[in-house]
């Protein structure tokens, strides 16, 4: 699942660590939960937030909690853009 996000480049550290410190957990808290990445330009502020789940149900049910949190980004000036739900087809795990 992979989500983009936008936001004031001056509000990146401050809002990656609120992410590290408050929705990581969450994320992570979720049955079939495998990995996440958030990477962001630092200059535009533009980036996406992508996670890989055990299953597409996995997938499903942490989609529709990412709902709930989506109010807490926005609070924090977090645009939210597209959603698009993938299939990983080739993993290198050295």
């Amino acid at each position: 699942m992979v989500t983009r996000i936008s936001m004031d480049p001056a509000k990146i550290d401050e809002n990656l660590a609120f992410f590290k410190s408050d929705i990581l957990p969450r994320i992570k808290a979720n049955a079939g939960f495998q990995a996440v990445r958030n990477m962001i330009d630092r200059k535009a502020g533009h980036g996406l937030v992508g996670t890989v789940w055990a299953n597409q149900d996995a997938m499903k049910a942490a989609a529709a909690e990412a709902q709930s949190r989506r109010q807490e980004g926005i609070a924090r000036g977090v645009s939210f853009g597209d959603v698009s739900y993938r299939e990983i087809l080739f993993a290198d795990m050295r």
